[in-house]
């Protein structure tokens, strides 16, 4: 697959679920999906945390990333939220999302064991290595206790919007750019006991 352009106006998708089954609402979906493209949106971002990611079960993530596809019908690149506590999962939906025919993957760090940079270097290799599609990085602190700023390079090869075809050796994360973060779970004294 050719890389896609992923600038511009990129939409966090809700996902819809039906009230007697708390199903995911294909048709509302759909119908969502149609809206924003006649919007002018430039991409379309499913299982993020709007997406309500962790609420889903693993086939309903992947089914979302199939019924956002389809919807889009090649109009718009669609980038894959991936994110999970497993990585064998993470890389079987990074896999799941580029079969299907997504431009790039979303990923959270892993969010209960913050990992340092090097794991962190290691994890995205091997996502990469299973989907060879651009990794977007989802820098939310608060969730993940890993908060990283941009690399001092104003380009990485690896960056979602790069037109190089060489993969990289690793991903564009600087040791000066990473900190761990406490999240408020993490850093709050316990309460247990009190009223």
């Amino acid at each position: 697959m050719a890389p896609q352009d992923l600038t511009g106006i990129m939409v966090a998708l809700y996902t819809p679920f039906k009230d007697d089954t708390r199903a995911i609402d294909v048709e509302a979906l759909t119908a969502h999906v149609e809206s924003l493209i006649q919007a002018g949106v430039h991409g379309l971002v499913p299982g993020g945390s709007t997406g309500e990611f962790t609420a889903l079960s693993y086939d309903e993530r992947k089914q979302l990333i199939e019924v956002v596809l389809a919807a889009a019908k090649g109009r718009v690149p669609v980038v894959a939220g991936i994110g999970d506590l497993s990585t064998a999962k993470v890389l079987d939906l990074a896999k799941h999302a580029a079969e299907a025919g997504a431009a790039a993957t979303m990923i959270v760090p892993p969010f209960y064991d913050s990992p340092n940079l090097e794991e962190l270097r290691e994890f995205f290799k091997e996502v990469y290595e299973v989907s060879k599609i651009p990794i977007m990085y989802y820098n939310i602190p608060s969730a993940s206790g890993v908060k990283l700023s941009p690399p001092s390079s104003p380009a990485s090869p690896t960056s979602a919007s790069s037109s190089s075809k060489t993969p990289p050796a690793t991903p564009p994360l600087s040791p000066s750019s990473s900190s761990r973060t406490p999240s408020p779970a993490r850093s709050s004294p316990s309460t247990a006991g009190t009223p």
